[in-house]
């Protein structure tokens, strides 16, 4: 599979990389550790929910009652959900980040910009360590796509998520996670540039 950076290139994109360290936050959203391969569950009663492809049923903490289904690369990890829930599950715009060990943010961090439906993400930018993955998403997977319109829309997304965790913890009086959000989404948004 081909990078976003080469296809960015190839379509005329700028990548300018972004290398921000990450702050250490708790959310109010819930945590889940993510089990190898299959890491998100369906609500007790699908029938409150009409997905196309609900998430597979995974083991979920105490406290945890927003579930999701995780981008490639993101199992065995510690992943959050900074967005929200519908019937139990993620839905909407928001922010996965996954780390390596709870409160441990450093520069392994993965970070899914974008927007799940019904706990399965849709449309956004994963920011690796070694770039940008930016498409639609489908099983958890970055489609490879040439079509510029989709990076953009992915990158559209990813920015306006971003954005708006931003705002929220700003509400919640976390000013360090606040910036740290606002930041990405401009950086986000750059890209399209």
């Amino acid at each position: 599979m081909r990078s976003v950076r080469s296809l960015a290139l190839a379509i005329g994109l700028s990548l300018a990389g972004c290398s921000d360290a990450a702050p250490d936050h708790t959310s109010a959203e819930a945590a889940i550790q993510a089990p190898p391969a299959t890491a998100a569950a369906a609500p007790a009663d699908a029938s409150q929910v009409a997905a196309p492809t609900p998430p597979k049923p995974a083991p979920l903490p105490d406290g945890a009652d927003c579930t999701f289904r995780l981008p490639e690369g993101f199992e065995g990890r510690v992943v959050k959900w900074e967005g929200e829930c519908v019937a139990g599950v993620a839905h909407g715009s928001g922010v996965l980040r996954a780390e390596l060990r709870a409160g441990r943010a450093d520069e392994k961090t993965l970070l899914f910009f974008g927007r799940l439906e019904y706990g399965d993400p849709k449309l956004g930018v994963i920011d690796t360590p070694d770039g940008y993955l930016a498409g639609e998403i489908s099983g958890g997977k970055v489609l490879e796509s040439a079509d510029r319109n989709v990076l953009i829309r992915a990158f559209r997304e990813a920015s306006g998520a971003a954005g708006l965790v931003s705002k929220r913890f700003k509400a919640a009086g976390n000013l360090g996670s606040s910036a740290f959000y606002a930041k990405k989404a401009r950086s986000l948004g750059r890209q399209l540039d």
